[in-house]
């Protein structure tokens, strides 16, 4: 398998740091690009909120805030030579990377992964798990612990 764009995705946290590194390493050794993206995690424009549905969301302050913050990010690390793109998206990412992927003809998806067992996997589920289940292309999941 060929990989010519790799679709990162980040949340800043040191797993997702870790992910990042990996998906560098990987993209300079096989010649392929990388797509950054995040995700605001804002609620569906349909969601219920508080027994009555909440209007539509003016997202584009904290979308152009969070993309400034994903392009300061690519320049602090070092990877102009390598960025297609930066995304920022509006939902849950284990919903809106895989599409992204799609849309972007990514060829990978790279994530990191917090690592939760026990109580708070249970709660918390697992962003990472979810991506998995919805995408059509490669998954490549780091774990953030040591």
């Amino acid at each position: 398998m060929r990989f010519e764009k790799i679709l990162v995705a980040t949340d800043f946290s040191p797993g997702s740091n870790k992910a990042l590194k990996v998906a560098i390493s990987l993209a300079r050794s096989v010649g392929a690009k990388i797509c950054l993206c995040t995700a605001l995690g804002a609620p569906d424009e349909n969601c219920m909120v508080g027994g009555s549905y909440r209007p539509h969301l003016d997202l584009c302050q904290e979308k152009e805030s969070a993309k400034s913050r994903l392009e300061d990010y690519a320049k602090e690390i070092g990877i102009s030579d390598l960025l297609v793109e930066c995304k920022v998206l509006s939902h849950r990412p284990s919903d809106e990377v895989p599409k992204l992927a799609k849309s972007l003809g990514c060829d990978l998806i790279v994530v990191g992964t917090h690592g939760h067992s026990g109580f708070k996997h249970f709660f918390l589920g697992s962003v990472a798990e979810r991506v998995i289940r919805n995408s059509l292309v490669p998954v490549l999941v780091i774990p953030g612990r040591e």
